[in-house]
């Protein structure tokens, strides 16, 4: 029998065929719509309209079979989700603001989504609201022919049957009343701005109100009401209906207590505890996993379902991914769908940015090997790329996409590179790139104007320098072979205008290995020189804040002096080694915008030390291609501890500053 709390109301929204619907509104052909149609991603079918239904097209038929019982089907490609998130979106606010406005006190409601087409309001309070409004005498009525839409079990059952008995009371059920009025409201907002038809089920939880969304499909909509008759269909449910009982669950439920209906598990336990303790004696290895939901099982199973409706809100986080047959890892068609998947997030993460005034601070990657499971690492972002989201987030500038694709796509290879150098199986079936870790935009960390200024300079150059043109590509090996540069355990190959690019330096000391002429082509030289699995770079000290810092330092007896044209050596593993000589004319204009490249992060990733002045003394020591920076390695703390006073605190009580 039921045992459920009657003091909510939701409601449960369904997008009718909802990537098939998005794909119609696009077209804008009316002809389409009384045709059969299915929307298709690689070969398999994921949704059909009911046209399509009629012939036996279901969903995940391969798109072959679906042909062959359709011939006339049309099929739409749906790989992309943009339309349909843009759908949901737009779904979303029109439900939003008409409860809105249907709040006396226009209180902000927001939804829980399911996927992309399922959205679930807790329609409490606004039905509270309106029940204190009405009269008394309304009050005591409660009649079923108020009721908006259909009624189950009473529009459900022959009429033959004796009359059905309902197991709550007359306000109770003038709840359910209004709550089906108000969501028949929100549904004809929603089709007037959206042009999609929404399913929907009214009741006192989510799992009641979701079997009534799925009883009047398409555009209908149903009121679950607790009676006699209702109680008997639940307990004739297989166990899979219920919520948190999934494929496993109920095999195990089936062959380890022999229950296979609700109405076994209600007669078989009589409490919660029960379930539990049956659970842990018999599951095994799954028992701790399965045991934590007996209670909410039991409840469901009587009727009870007492979730909470969790309002959406920005997402955790953002993340394009793909899979396929089979590709040869960082091959040349790896790097061609890492790149393209690149964009695909970079367009999202600006979406998200302008909405919700949140940027990323880590960078993810996804993989799968063969048949083996699905993988992910993630690192911090690249100060680089930081920048050029921000910006892509704050502005419109031409090109800001571009570079964040290709920042983006070289810091996603990098870590990918960094976990599967080794792996013995080469074969690739799913490669995907995501950001996580979000603040909020006006986020910003305790720092100085001058701090300030930089950071504003780092921005500045690094939208410069990815908006220089790539030019064409010489053939490796031949006379006009890129000139080779000075990176630290690197393995890039860089062209002439790619080094001045970037501001590398050039020297021919060390012997960098090549990159494919693929990914050269594909990105351009200077994100190529971002690729490595660890980077090195030269920094020239005659930038005017490292000049001043080394001064009064020398002047204090901090530092022992060094060579006035040594440079920074910033390596993959940790900040700035002095002591290497710098190459080249260090005072010429070139020079100088050379060494002020902001291509590289902050910190632990080859930042430009004299361009951050909180990490000055955060790096360690790292290999050095000459003895002289060896020397001057021993310098530098190696990490950062309670006692070392950063450069920041350091430069504020100079006499420089004042």
């Amino acid at each position: 029998m039921f045992n459920l709390d009657a003091s909510r109301v939701v409601a449960v929204f369904d997008a009718d065929y909802f990537y098939c619907q998005v794909e119609l509104n696009a077209v804008g052909d009316e002809s389409l719509r009384s045709k059969p149609a299915a929307v298709f991603q690689k070969h398999l079918v994921v949704t059909c309209n009911y046209e399509a239904r009629k012939y036996g097209v279901g969903k995940l038929m391969r798109v072959d079979e679906a042909k062959r019982l359709c011939p006339e089907l049309v099929l739409f490609c749906g790989e992309d989700l943009t339309p349909y998130r843009d759908a949901q979106e737009r779904i979303c606010e029109a439900l939003e603001e008409k409860l809105r406005s249907l709040d006396e006190v226009g209180r902000e409601h927001r939804c829980e989504t399911v996927g992309l087409d399922e959205y679930i309001f807790d329609l409490t309070a606004v039905v509270d609201r309106r029940l204190r409004s009405m009269n008394a005498e309304c009050a005591q009525k409660g009649p079923l022919n108020e009721y908006v839409g259909a009624v189950f079990p009473r529009d459900f059952m022959p009429e033959s049957l004796q009359p059905d008995i309902c197991l709550v009371g007359p306000e109770e059920e003038l709840r359910l009343a209004l709550g089906s009025d108000i969501a028949k409201n929100m549904r004809d907002a929603a089709f007037e701005r959206t042009g999609i038809t929404i399913s929907c089920g009214v009741g006192f939880n989510k799992m009641l109100a979701k079997f009534a969304a799925n009883m009047h499909k398409p555009n209908g909509q149903t009121t679950f009401v607790p009676t006699v008759r209702a109680d008997s269909w639940l307990s004739e449910l297989e166990l899979r209906s219920l919520p948190y009982v999934g494929r496993r669950f109920e095999r195990l439920l089936s062959e380890e207590l022999h229950v296979r209906t609700v109405k076994e598990l209600r007669t078989r336990f009589d409490s919660p505890l029960t379930l539990e303790h049956a659970i842990r004696k018999t599951f095994g290895k799954f028992a701790a996993v399965f045991a934590k939901r007996a209670r909410d099982i039991w409840l469901a199973a009587r009727g009870d379902f007492p979730e909470e409706v969790y309002s959406r809100g920005p997402l955790q986080r953002i993340h394009v991914e793909d899979s396929f047959p089979g590709l040869e890892l960082f091959s040349a068609a790896f790097h061609e769908k890492l790149y393209a998947l690149a964009l695909a997030c970079v367009t999202r993460m600006k979406h998200h940015g302008q909405q919700y005034g949140r940027l990323p601070r880590r960078v993810a990657v996804y993989w799968r090997l063969g048949k083996g499971s699905r993988r992910s690492r993630s690192t911090r972002m690249h100060s680089a790329l930081q920048a050029a989201i921000r910006r892509l987030v704050s502005t419109s500038s031409f090109g800001i996409i571009e570079q964040a694709q290709r920042l983006l796509f070289s810091q996603a290879l990098q870590l990918l590179q960094k976990n599967l150098d080794d792996c013995t199986e080469q074969r690739c079936t799913l490669v995907g790139i995501g950001f996580s870790e979000f603040i909020s935009y006006r986020h910003t960390e305790p720092s100085s104007l001058l701090q300030s200024a930089l950071d504003m300079e780092r921005e500045r150059q690094c939208e410069a320098v990815f908006l220089l043109p790539r030019g064409p590509i010489a053939p490796l090996g031949t006379a006009a072979e890129p000139e080779r540069i000075s990176v630290v355990e690197s393995a890039t190959v860089c062209n002439e205008r790619s080094s001045q690019a970037v501001g590398f330096p050039e020297n021919t000391g060390s012997t960098p290995g090549r990159v494919s002429e693929s990914l050269h082509a594909l990105v351009g030289p200077d994100v190529c020189s971002m690729c490595a699995s660890k980077c090195g770079m030269l920094l020239g000290n005659n930038d005017p804040l490292a000049q001043a810092f080394i001064r009064n330092e020398n002047a204090s007896g901090k530092r022992t002096r060094l060579n006035t044209d040594s440079s920074i050596l910033a390596d993959g593993d940790g900040g700035p080694v002095r002591g290497h000589p710098l190459m080249g004319d260090s005072n010429s204009a070139t020079e100088l915008a050379r060494q002020r490249s902001t291509l590289l992060p902050r910190g632990r990733s080859c930042a430009p030390a004299q361009f951050d002045i909180r990490l000055w003394v955060s790096a360690k020591p790292a290999p050095a291609p000459c003895s002289d920076a060896n020397a001057a390695a021993s310098l530098v703390p190696s990490s950062r501890s309670s006692t070392t006073a950063t450069f920041l605190d350091r430069w504020l009580r100079s006499a420089n500053f004042k």
